[in-house]
């Protein structure tokens, strides 16, 4: 008759007793104790006075004999090694599923910061090219407002008979592009010097005319 204790050992299925006495989960009787035979001479107590564990290990061979060799506790605990390999299985495909997740996770981690790192990299270099851009115009506004206030300024040259020689740029060119080139800060100076820049150069074209005469 199954005692208590072996009843309880059936139902917890805490240890693999198949495993233990080395033999498979269809084994027959005549199996069972033949290999009960062979590990409990190996495990006894009196075979291994060095080792702690053996009178352990010697019980558990008794145990799995017990439960395995009583078609009662044996159903109980094949069913209870069931349900154990069952929830073992569930707990690892949890645990796989989990482990997708956080890799799934640390890729859309990984992805968004090289985004974001791409993003910063392609703003910096529009914002180059926008400085880049800034500093070309301004040195072209200032060349050309050097070029038009040098070509307005330009004295006559006489020669042989001191005919006049005109400037190279006009003032109404320079004006018109100053006027679709330059900002708004520049236009209205830019105007007021060519203003006095024409009256000088009509004094000196009437002086040039006079000399001609």
């Amino acid at each position: 008759m199954a005692s208590d204790a072996h009843r309880q050992l059936a139902a917890g299925a805490e240890h693999d007793f198949y495993a233990l006495l080395g033999v498979p989960s269809d084994a027959d009787e005549r199996t069972i104790k033949r290999e009960y035979r062979k590990s409990s001479l190996k495990y006894h107590p009196d075979q291994n006075p060095d080792d702690p564990d053996a009178a352990t290990k010697f019980q558990l061979l008794s145990d799995a004999r017990d439960i395995l060799l009583d078609s009662t506790l044996r159903a109980v605990y094949d069913n209870a090694r069931r349900a154990q390999e069952q929830k073992q299985r569930q707990h690892e495909l949890l645990d796989s599923r989990r482990r997708q997740m956080k890799e799934d996770l640390e890729n859309r981690e990984k992805g968004f910061k090289r985004k974001q790192e791409e993003e910063l990299i392609t703003e910096a270099k529009i914002r180059r090219m926008r400085e880049e851009g800034e500093r070309r115009r301004k040195e072209l506004n200032a060349r050309r407002m050097k070029e038009a206030t040098e070509a307005a300024i330009q004295t006559p040259q006489e020669a042989g008979v001191a005919q006049a020689i005109k400037p190279t740029v006009s003032a109404s060119s320079v004006a018109s592009t100053l006027n679709s080139t330059d900002p708004d800060s520049t236009r209205d100076y830019m105007r007021r010097t060519l203003d006095r820049l024409r009256v000088m150069q009509r004094k000196r074209d009437l002086e040039a005319q006079q000399v001609t005469n």
